[in-house]
């Protein structure tokens, strides 16, 4: 009787957990699905960027797409819009064609009215897309919180390199407060944003790790081993070409590549000589200008490059025609890192496998060497004279230097800039209407890190006719850099290289946006029409109390950043008088205000669909489990009722008995 109780009792216990566990699922299911749908109808304007399939970097068609995307909701439904842009560098301008998003086409609802060399509909080259229009803006399904989605874009200039499709990441930066990037329209081109959703800037530290960072912590797979080499001295052909890094198909810069490599042995070492050539595209010359040979511990060694012989069109310096590293097997693979300065490539060296076929290794005499020839007989990588004046030219840009500028040989490089998230904030700095040249200034050493000058160096830009002045903003910082204009030509002073625009202010509309206390913080300019004017004094209202912390924030910032000049000049605000889009950006400092803590409501997002399905899942098994328990109860239950019922009716039985012998 008494382990019966305790068997009872336990029961009672289970019972109690499972009640509570069940309780606790569904009230946490509840609030997911609460806080899921608590995000009310409207658009947001949430910062998006195409992101490497496998690494973490930007996807090389990055810049092809504007750096926000408009998140609407309709009867608790979200939707994402994007738009695609131009890629445009030197005498080229390209779209991307396709956008699929895990393997499912999209909504277009805008497409480009261009036809080019590629979709022209008699005379385009790419078969797939020859008379279809370019798309512009685009919608698709998503579900909040969302992180990297999966997308494929085809890309008709990659397609001429074998190389037009590509898988990649679309990364949606979620934010924590939607109110905070609410906007009153869906369309890119209106002025309804309310504050900046520009893509994260990266570091130039940053920049040289991802590119140049000699040790590989990425998940690669493990390529196969080949036997040692074992071959008397001599010299050998082996054929050679440019594999993806990851897929079965030839690299982009394959082309880049003479593929009859030479292996060069003496005293039982092995060398490996690979030639490079001239490729073509679009009217892009290039070739390999740097290689890197990943080693079994996954740490990467520049190849030593020579015959400096290779003249690429508009460049002054000379690349190389011959790399040569040590090798010790006959690995059908080995992975690297090649750098093609092909534009659509992006400037990041690019992750590729060497490819060997050692069944055509052969002997060859000295005589029928090529690469060897070239190493030995070839012009020598320029030595560094720290004595010599700088003068470099790119494009008929020219760099001009004192001398001890730099401490090693460097590299000059210039791309022109026509898109991009810090174009964009160029445009809305100065105005739509506002002529601005934009370009990227590099200058690297021989393996391509980037350097900053010891000294205040020169750039020399020839103007476009009609130019008379010029303000140069540097797009990082948005600090102002000595300029001056002489004989339509316009002279830079600068020791930090990067993003600069050139802005016209011949006509005084490059120059009427510099930033002062008060219109950072949404004082309405003289030109702007009755409606802004009222936004603006309602945020002007709004602010008050943090006006003296942005003034004397502004008076900190108000500087160059770099010391390009002896001058402190005002950085230039973000408020943009004549363009037709993101009209109310507003200083971020005024959402740190009190009276905008206590209005924003902060949103959950949305949990992941897997999560509420296992969720689920385990809400059933527990529910069965408590059934099984109540049912075995239940017996244990009528069990006691009936064993004390038999007890009851013994005992009466008894008692009748011995009132029968007391009688």
């Amino acid at each position: 009787m008494q382990n019966q109780n305790k068997r009872f009792l336990i029961n009672i216990n289970y019972l109690v957990i499972l009640f509570l566990v069940v309780g606790i699922l569904v009230s946490s299911f509840s609030f997911f699905k609460s806080h899921a749908e608590n995000i009310p109808d409207g658009n947001y304007k949430i910062p998006i960027t195409l992101m490497h399939k496998y690494d973490e970097v930007n996807s090389m068609g990055n810049n092809a797409i504007v750096q926000y995307g408009i998140l609407k909701v309709r009867n608790g439904k979200p939707t994402m819009k994007v738009r695609f842009v131009a890629l445009t560098f030197l005498n080229f301008t390209g779209y991307l064609s396709e956008f699929l998003v895990d393997n499912k086409p999209v909504n277009i609802l805008s497409t480009y009215d261009i036809y080019d060399g590629y979709n022209h509909p008699e005379t385009g080259k790419d078969k797939r897309f020859k008379g279809k229009k370019y798309p512009k803006d685009m919608e698709f399904d998503i579900e909040i919180g969302a992180r990297d989605i999966p997308v494929h874009v085809y890309v008709p200039v990659m397609g001429e390199l074998a190389s037009g499709d590509q898988d990649a990441r679309l990364r949606i930066n979620w934010p924590n407060n939607y109110n905070a990037v609410k906007i009153s329209g869906e369309s890119f081109d209106e002025d309804s944003s309310t504050s900046s959703a520009d893509a994260p800037s990266i570091s130039e530290d940053d920049l040289i790790n991802r590119a140049f960072g000699s040790k590989d912590n990425r998940n690669l797979p493990v390529l196969e081993k080949g036997e040692k080499i074992s071959l008397e001295n001599g010299h050998y052909s082996v054929k050679v070409s440019l594999y993806h890094e990851r897929e079965e198909k030839d690299s982009m810069g394959n082309a880049a590549m003479i593929h009859d490599g030479e292996l060069y042995v003496k005293d039982g070492k092995a060398k490996m000589l690979i030639g490079s050539d001239k490729m073509s595209l679009q009217g892009i010359i290039a070739s390999l200008v740097s290689l890197q040979i990943r080693d079994d511990n996954a740490y990467y060694h520049f190849a030593q490059p020579h015959a400096f012989d290779l003249s690429i069109p508009g460049e002054q310096d000379k690349r190389p025609e011959v790399f040569s590293f040590d090798i010790e097997r006959k690995d059908p693979m080995i992975y690297v890192k090649v750098d093609p300065k092909v534009k659509p490539m992006g400037e990041i060296p690019v992750g590729a496998r060497l490819k060997f076929d050692w069944n055509t290794l052969r002997k060859i005499d000295r005589s029928e060497t090529i690469l060897y020839k070239k190493m030995i007989n070839g012009t020598p990588r320029k030595k560094f004279n720290p004595n010599e004046k700088l003068y470099k030219v790119v494009d008929g840009i020219e760099l001009f230097g004192p001398p001890s500028s730099f401490n090693e040989n460097v590299s000059f490089k210039v791309n022109k800039i026509q898109g991009g998230a810090n174009y964009l904030k160029i445009v809305k700095s100065v105005g739509r209407t506002t002529a601005i040249h934009m370009y990227e200034f590099k200058v690297e050493n021989d393996f391509g890190i980037p350097m900053k000058a010891k000294k205040d160096v020169k750039i020399k830009i020839k103007l476009p006719v009609g130019i008379k002045s010029i303000k140069a903003i540097r797009a990082s910082d948005m600090s102002e850099l000595k300029s001056e204009v002489s004989g339509g030509y316009a002279t830079l002073t600068l020791r930090k290289f990067g993003e600069i625009a050139l802005v016209d202010t011949s006509s005084g509309k490059g120059s009427r946006n510099v930033a002062t206390p008060s219109n950072r913080n949404g004082v309405s300019s003289p030109n702007r029409n009755t409606k802004r004017s009222a936004n603006n004094l309602k945020s002007k209202n709004t602010s008050g109390k943090s006006s003296s912390n942005n003034k004397k924030n502004n008076s900190n910032n108000n500087r160059n950043s770099d010391g390009d000049s002896d001058k402190k000049n005002t950085p230039i605000s973000l408020t943009n008088d004549d363009s037709n889009f993101n009209e109310s950006i507003k200083n971020q400092d005024n959402l740190d205000t009190e009276e905008n803590k206590n209005n924003i409501q902060n949103y959950e997002p949305k949990e992941n669909a897997k999560v509420l399905f296992f969720s689920i899942l385990l809400l059933l098994a527990c529910g069965g489990l408590a059934g099984y328990s109540y049912i075995k109860f239940g017996k244990s239950l009528l069990y006691e009722i009936q064993l004390g019922e038999q007890l009851k009716e013994k005992l009466n039985g008894v008692k009748t008995v011995n009132d029968r012998i007391q009688y």
